[in-house]
Formats: structure tokens, sequence, C-alpha cells
């Protein structure tokens, strides 16, 4: 059947569900955009690129040719001539046209800047983000973005995204660059190809396992508890495919399942080293039997992180045999040159548990950075301090512990007698938020209002940043 050529191709698929204002400037922008695209594409050409999916190539790939350096140089110079004879903006419209060639008829509405509503609410467009980051293409996100972003935008309280926005959001590249894995002897013959040609084999972030071990190093608990001493435990997690360590926690005893559910969170971004190298979200969490009764809140977390847990198989060879794997060949050696420095420190001297995380962390970014090669983080989320995008989000929350329901008062939240300010919050006096702390670092606490909305108070008395164990511990002294 020969296909017959539409005199006018429509964009209804891609305006269905929008809101109306949305759908008057697209459609203004089309209409302004289409003598461009009948003087480069045929009308058929513009029909397969207005119902193909955002980011995704139509089948003729006629829109998206234009892409290319050579081709864009040829659009541009015809645009040009076209804007010069009807007294239309050049800087307008390439911008539109490239667009158009990128994501389809809605890509027009952040095409150009706007004051008007965001097609893709900032919370949603994180979590678009993260995803496309953190997962590998392997990892077939893009399957269920959509499902997720639309259980997410009902949890927040607000609409879902028709189809075409949802897809926009997935697509849209927000200036990120991809990363997976850096470059190492280790990844250096890791399969770079994306095709499912055999869906069994595995790939970057398909599985990580977590490690456990006792360091044989006591330190105290803080600074101002000189008589609580301590024999930690070093908690991490390894990429199984890349071998790449992903991230750690040090545990003043041994670890429980809430010091797995902050050790999957600091693993994935990376909160105060947004250097880490390795950088991504797992698919699968192995991690041993003992520490996989998660409370609610961190398996309604991991949903939203597209994670299962499941145990290590009893036939993995235990860590004692496989020393301290993902870390550096030196590593061992190193703790062992800091244990034979205890015996040599005054009991006053003695390392608190922030302090030994404090020269892990300076180690692995010597040692990290010097053997593996890859991608920096971009400034946004280095200034952000963290190494992927929804950090702040409902998941990154519902993995720390809970210090209850509580009660603001006037955009302030009280925790242990510690006041903590979110001016910017919007919260109601006397509003029930569930509160969310992080033990490793007290400047700040996350206020779970209603079912995802996440507030962020920051502590009004102090802002360099210290454990919980440390704060109450100073708190009990100055009392």
């Amino acid at each position: 059947m020969v296909e017959t050529e539409p005199q006018f191709p429509s964009i209804a698929r891609a305006t269905r569900g929008l809101l109306p204002a949305h759908q008057v400037i697209l459609e203004q922008r089309y209409w302004r955009l289409l003598p461009i695209l009948c003087l480069l594409l045929r009308p058929s050409e513009i029909a397969r690129r207005n119902r193909t999916w955002p980011g995704s190539k139509p089948e003729d790939k006629a829109a998206t040719t234009y892409l290319s350096t050579k081709e864009a140089s040829l659009a541009r110079e015809i645009i040009a001539t076209y804007a010069a004879q009807e007294h239309e903006d050049v800087g307008q419209l390439w911008p539109l046209f490239r667009a158009y060639c990128r994501y389809g008829p809605i890509g027009l509405l952040e095409a150009l800047p706007s004051d008007g509503e965001r097609l893709v609410p900032d919370m949603l467009q994180e979590c678009a983000d993260f995803y496309r980051l953190a997962k590998h293409p392997r990892a077939d996100a893009g399957l269920y973005i959509r499902p997720l972003l639309d259980q997410y935008a009902d949890d927040l309280g607000i609409s879902r995204l028709p189809p075409f926005a949802a897809r926009y959001a997935w697509a849209t590249d927000r200036k990120f660059e991809r990363w997976h894995t850096g470059d190492s002897a280790s990844t250096e013959h890791v399969s770079r190809t994306t095709r499912r040609i055999v869906l069994g084999q595995p790939y970057p972030h398909k599985s990580w396992r977590t490690h456990l071990a006792p360091l044989d190093i006591t330190c105290q608990l803080s600074r101002h508890t000189s008589t609580t001493v301590v024999r930690p435990w070093l908690l991490w997690v390894s990429d199984e495919h890349t071998g790449a360590l992903m991230g750690y926690r040090i545990c003043a005893t041994e670890p429980t399942p809430q010091d797995l559910a902050l050790t999957l969170r600091w693993s994935i971004w990376h909160f105060g080293a947004p250097w880490w190298p390795a950088r991504g979200g797992p698919e699968i969490l192995k991690a041993p039997q003992n520490l996989l009764e998660v409370n609610a809140s961190s398996r309604r977390a991991l949903s939203y992180l597209h994670t299962k847990l499941v145990p290590t198989p009893q036939t993995d060879a235990p860590d004692d045999d496989d020393g301290y794997l993902g870390w550096p060949d030196d590593f061992a050696g190193w703790l062992e040159h800091l244990r034979q420095r205890v015996p040599n420190l005054r009991s006053s001297q003695r390392w608190t548990i922030t302090e030994l995380n404090t020269m892990i962390a300076e180690y692995a970014q010597e040692a990290l950075l010097r053997d593996i090669s890859a991608r920096s983080t971009s400034l946004e989320l280095q200034q952000a301090d963290c190494s992927l995008p929804w950090s702040t989000g409902i998941a990154a929350a519902l993995l720390l512990p809970s210090a209850g329901i509580l009660s603001t008062q006037s955009g302030r939240i009280n925790v242990w007698g510690v006041p903590y300010e979110a001016p910017e919050g919007n919260l109601e006096g006397g509003q029930l938020v569930d509160v969310r702390y992080n033990p490793d670092d007290a400047r700040r606490v996350y206020a779970v209002v209603g079912q995802a909305s996440i507030v962020v108070a920051v502590a009004s008395a102090f802002e360099h940043q210290m454990s919980w164990a440390d704060l109450v511990s100073t708190r009990e002294e100055i009392g």
C-alpha cells in the first residue's frame, strides 16, 4: 500500500494531555516553523517525526540527520535565507529547528526561554535525569520510566505527565554527560555495546555486591566521649561486572540493615565526594542475609530506585578470601600502616569514627583518581556536593533513619533539641512531618511532607559538618 503524503502533518499526538497554555505555545511555534520544515523535509517525513517518541529516531531518520555537523550547516544556511526573506528571527528559528529534529514537536516548548509553567516539574525532571545517568542502557530504564514517573507524580500530589512529555523528560540531556564506569585496568575489556544481543550478558550496575569486614583499629565514638571506645567495621559495595568500588561506610558496631541502606545511599550519590569516579545505581544489590531485613521505608526507597535486594549466594567465596575486593591493591597495606600507628597515640589523641572516615576518604580520592580515568562530575552537581541528580528526592530521604513524626513551628523543626530552619519550605505552623536525619551529617534534616515531597531544613546553630554522635556529645559537655 502506497503511503499518501499528508498536506499538513498533525501534531495532535504530541499535544494530547498538555495544559491548554502549553498547547497554544506548541501550536504557535510549530506553525511558525512549518515552512522551514517543508523546505528541508517531505510531508511524510515531518509526519513520522511528529509521531515518533522524543529522543528516538524516526524510521526514515530524515529529521535526525540534521543533527550532524555537515547537515546542520546546510540547514542553517537555508534557515538564514528564509529568515531574511520573511523578516524572521534566525536566532529563534534555529533553536526551534534543532529542538524539533531531536525531540519532535514537544521539544519546541522549551527551545526558547519562557516565563510560563515548566513542562516537566523540577522533581520529576530530576528523577528522570537520575535514571538516565545512573542506569546503564542495557538496564532498559526507558521501558519503566513512565510508570515510575506516574507513581512519583501521584505521591507528590501533582498531575501525571502526558506520554510525550514523560518521554521528553527522559530524553532531555539537560547538559549532562552520561557515564557508567571509569576507564582503568579492571574495566579495559568491558564491552561498550548497548545492543541486547545476549539478554543474560552482564553489564555495569546490573548487580552490586556488599562486603563487610571488622577493622583492627580502636576509635572513639566522638571527640568528647573518650571513654567510649569501639572497633569499627568497614561496609562497602562493588560492582560485580567491573569490580569498581562504588562506595563504603564506617560503622561503629557490626553493620545492621540500616547501615546497608545508608551505604547504598552514599554509594549512589557520594555526598561530600562528588569526585568519586564510579557512579551509577544498581538493578540488584547482593548482601548477607542478616542485612536484608530493611524497614518499610527502605523497601519503598528501593522501589523508587528500581533496585532489588537479594542474598549473597552461599557459593560465593567469603570476604576474608577475597580481601578488600574493589579497593585498590595497596589498601590492605595502607590499613596495616594505619593500625600500627594506633599504639603510639595517647588516649586523648585516639581517632574518632569521623576522623577515620576522613582519612579513608582522602586515601580513596588519591588512589581511585590515580587508577581510574572518569568524566568529571558536572559543575551543577559539584555545587550540590553529590555525584548524581535527585539527591534530595524521596528515594534518598527514605534510606535515612527517622527521627519521628514532628510538629513544625513557623518554618522551624526542632530535632532532639537542635533547631532547623526551612524558610523556603512553606511549612505551616503545627504541621506534622516525618523527619529523616543522616547520622554522619547533622547539618541538615529532611522533612517528608505528605507522601513524597521533601523539605530540606538546615541547622541554624552551626554550619560545619559533624556527626550526630559528635553533636550530642558536644551538647552534653556544654550542658
